[in-house]
């Protein structure tokens, strides 16, 4: 009879053997058992009588709690077990999450987590209990039986890691077991989860993608015929602002929780919707180490529960240490292969050491990243891998490899114009070379530039045609053209103090004093005998004498 019931107390059909056993039961113990089990569960869920693993939908730790449960794609600690087990890929360190939940009529829910970084990913280890006691039970005459209790127990592992082929890409699975007990009787079932998360360059990494499939394999053990059913979820977080934080998530039944957090010094204030239902948080970071949070959730018809968590991050100082030194000597070895003009292996070996970092991307690697993955974009469009000779040309040691070189650290460096111009240089040193024409044409057309033919000259005449081209240009009036004329002569040669003269001299014909005042000073700077503009400007206000 016991071992029926558990069957029929959370599938969908077997809602009218609940209504009749609840209207049997005292009203507080009634409240006690729905409220449990229909804490943090859908609404349509609710009308049907819950369903099996309820308790892997509710909710895990302060932060998402109080966020509304809308965690799928910001996870990323011990919770991520709970929530989407890709987050565990994304770990620094150790985290311990301890949370109990005091819901209605004296039923609680209790959640452990626990997540260790290893070299390769995140390891993690949950487990749950709801327990609701002192219920009264009756026969089939409602003559009292003695009391009884009802509980649910999960325990799930888990095991996320980035993708080699894109650290940007985080996937997770974890195996779980529920098991049910209903005064003597108990059954079990089984699930496994996966998920993926995404946090791509756009919007310098503001957003990050999640995708949660819960139960996409089951299986049971005992006397029932329940079976954890399939979920999917989609969630988004977005960090809009410094310490402000908007996620969302959505099921494939209609399920919807949308949460924000906003950050400022230690502490932090959550609210959130989870199916129409207002959440509420805060929480607080101390001793560097210590999170404690506070939720709560109100249910219109069964009032207000609280949970309190508490968080302990531990190890992370040590790995990243570990690591960043990890991936700094990796990156060394890249830099190397790129000052010896080797192109193709300075993008594997930078491949190589993205993989060896588990931190978060900061703004050093970001740049790293952006500089490595346009050279990357470089040689696949000259198609270095499959054209050796091209390659070898490209690298070779004299005056037209050293300038292709600067040209490609240009182009890497995201200074497109410099690049052009730098490989207009290079081609021009010694015309007729297939391989520097092809890096010149590549480089115009990954930036959408348009090659000059009657600039291909060696850099230093390359230079004083751009001079020259000013000297004309301040003649006709053409000032703006004549100043563009000189900017392009300083990118190819900085420390041309002619090149800061006129450049000066155009900005003053424009009415710029300020910024022509510099470039003569900067002029002076580099040629100090330079006795006619000296006098020049030390008649001007400002000027030194």
């Amino acid at each position: 009879m016991a071992s029926r019931f558990l069957h029929d107390f959370s599938r969908p059909g077997g809602y009218p053997a609940l209504w009749i056993w609840l209207r049997a039961m005292r009203r507080s113990a009634a409240l006690a058992v729905a409220a449990g089990l229909l804490c943090g569960a859908p609404a349509s869920a609710a009308v049907l009588g819950g369903r099996p693993g309820a308790i892997f939908d509710f909710v895990a730790a302060g932060r998402g709690s109080g966020m509304g449960g809308a965690y799928t794609a910001l996870a990323d600690d011990a919770s991520s077990v709970y929530y989407n087990p890709a987050g565990l890929g994304r770990m620094t360190g150790n985290h311990l999450s301890l949370m109990h939940a005091s819901l209605f009529e004296g039923a609680a829910y209790d959640y452990m987590g626990f997540a260790r970084q290893g070299r390769f990913g995140g390891y993690g280890l949950q487990f749950l209990k709801l327990g609701i006691g002192g219920l009264d039970g009756r026969d089939a005459l409602n003559q009292s039986s003695g009391g009884f209790e009802y509980a649910e127990q999960g325990l799930s592992l888990a095991y996320g890691t980035r993708l080699m082929l894109d650290r940007a890409l985080s996937v997770g699975t974890s195996v779980k077991m529920l098991k049910r007990s209903l005064g003597p009787a108990s059954n079990s079932l089984l699930g496994v989860d996966a998920g993926v998360q995404y946090q791509g360059p756009w919007f310098d990494q503001r957003v990050r993608l999640g995708l949660m499939a819960a139960n996409v394999f089951g299986s049971k053990m005992g006397d029932t015929d329940d079976k954890l059913p399939m979920l999917l979820r989609a969630g988004v977080g977005m960090r809009v602002a410094k310490g402000l934080v908007f996620a969302g998530t959505v099921g494939m039944d209609g399920e919807f929780a949308f949460g924000t957090e906003y950050a400022f010094g230690p502490t932090a204030l959550r609210v959130g919707l989870r199916d129409q239902n207002p959440t509420f948080g805060a929480g607080i970071a101390f001793r560097q180490r210590w999170s404690l949070d506070i939720a709560f959730q109100n249910q219109p018809l069964l009032g207000l529960a609280n949970q309190v968590s508490l968080g302990y991050k531990f190890g992370s100082a040590r790995l990243e240490t570990k690591v960043r030194e990890s991936y700094r000597g990796a990156l060394a070895k890249a830099e190397k292969a790129l000052e010896a003009r080797e192109y193709l292996q300075a993008v594997q070996l930078y491949d190589k050491a993205a993989k060896t970092t588990l931190e978060d991307r900061d703004a050093q690697r970001v740049r790293d990243e952006a500089r490595y993955q346009r050279l990357k974009k470089l040689v696949e469009e000259l198609r270095l891998a499959a054209l050796p000779e091209l390659s070898k040309a490209l690298g070779a040691g004299s005056e037209q490899g050293q300038e292709a070189a600067q040209a490609i650290r240009a182009f890497m460096d995201g200074a497109d114009r410099k690049a052009l111009l730098l490989a207009e240089a290079a081609y021009g040193t010694e015309p007729g070379q297939g391989a520097f024409r092809t890096l010149l044409e590549t480089i115009a057309s990954l930036t959408l530039q348009k090659p000059a033919p009657e600039e291909f000259y060696p850099r230093k005449t390359l230079v004083e045609i751009k001079l020259l081209k000013a000297a004309d240009s301040f003649n006709s009036q053409r000032y703006d053209e004549g100043a563009e004329h000189c900017r392009e002569a300083l990118l190819l040669d900085p420390r041309s103090a002619l090149a800061h003269e006129r450049l000066g001299s155009l900005y003053f014909a424009m009415g710029l004093r300020g910024k022509a005042l510099m470039e003569w000073k900067e002029s002076l700077r580099l040629n100090p005998d330079n006795a006619a503009l000296k006098d020049f400007i030390g008649q001007l206000p400002g000027g030194d004498r």
